[in-house]
């Protein structure tokens, strides 16, 4: 079996991608949900 050099950078580079991913989803549920909450009392 050959040992492919780019493997452990893909999947170095994947797993950064997710963690990325994961913490923009997390940031902007966050801001959605302050949004709707300042909203919410804007109207009443």
């Amino acid at each position: 079996m050959t040992v492919n050099p780019i493997t452990p950078t893909t999947t170095k580079r994947s797993s950064e991608t997710q963690i990325g991913f994961q913490t923009t989803f997390f940031i902007s549920s966050r801001l959605a949900y302050l949004l709707k909450k300042t909203s919410v009392h804007g109207k009443t």
